[in-house]
């Protein structure tokens, strides 16, 4: 019965971090429902301003609440931050008022953290971590000669940068926002999926700490009558073991079909 089990729930404290850190002694469900109603609210704000929002940690103490946001923005290729300061003004504002406390608010730019910007930095300042990112680099001018024929969809180097940012951050929760957003803007499903599918089993080989990726797509996937269910797995995915280092995540997709689920499990060897 491991596929019936939230993989998150039981790895706390041993292999996952939690992403809310608290300091109250009494008030708990203020406090809850004050954090829900951030992440939600972060999430729709940076979604009019077409940003992809990985992750959200929330610190709070007794007078002051620091949210950390962990940012993909999408068409925005800058190192600068993709917000200015009336946004996260406005924020901050609005923050305050479902915490009840002064906030700090801080974001992190995914993008900076990729492989290819690391180099170019690294070029700049003739640092050796030049020659450890060089692989990364041979990797994906590999990827765009053996996926060509994908070279017109919108999404064809996004996809590489939204899986390579995962990997790094382990952080499963971007990769699956970036696919349930695009299940819901194209229509040909299938061959979109075939594409993630292929471009996960040529990220799992590269990658020695990734040891296995699965995705599960169920609803009236390419407009079909029923719904059904598609799994994609590449490498080991075990479930049952609690020691293992499992990223999980569940969104939702909505297509001009229905709304379809989506499932997607990220195991680490280390």
């Amino acid at each position: 019965m491991g596929q019936k089990i939230n993989p998150i729930s039981l790895r706390l404290k041993a292999n996952l971090v939690e992403n809310t850190k608290w300091c109250i002694t009494k008030n708990y469900a203020d406090g809850l429902q004050s954090d829900l109603q951030i992440r939600k609210y972060l999430e729709n704000y940076l979604d009019k301003k077409n940003i992809l929002l990985g992750g959200a940690q929330v610190k709070r103490g007794r007078s002051r609440v620091e949210v950390f946001a962990y940012v993909y923005p999408m068409n925005h290729s800058g190192d600068d931050n993709p917000l200015n300061e009336e946004d996260i003004c406005k924020m901050k504002e609005v923050i305050a008022n479902f915490s009840f406390a002064s906030v700090d608010l801080y974001f992190v730019n995914i993008q900076t953290l990729l492989p290819s910007k690391v180099f170019i930095q690294s070029l700049v300042r003739q640092n050796k971590i030049a020659k450890n990112n060089l692989q990364f680099l041979q990797f994906r001018s590999s990827l765009l000669k053996k996926f060509g024929r994908y070279q017109n969809r919108p999404y064809f180097q996004e996809i590489f940068d939204i899986l390579e940012a995962s990997i790094l951050t382990r952080n499963v929760n971007l990769f699956a926002k970036y696919v349930s957003l695009h299940l819901g803007k194209d229509t040909r499903h299938n061959f979109f999926l075939d594409f993630v599918n292929k471009v996960i089993r040529e990220y799992v080989l590269f990658y020695p700490s990734l040891s296995g990726m699965r995705l599960q797509v169920k609803g009236r996937i390419n407009g079909s009558e029923r719904s059904r269910k598609e799994v994609f797995q590449t490498g080991n995915i075990s479930l049952q073991t609690a020691t293992n280092k499992l990223n999980y995540c569940c969104t939702s997709a909505f297509t001009i079909y229905g709304t379809c689920g989506l499932k997607v499990w990220m195991c680490f060897d280390d």
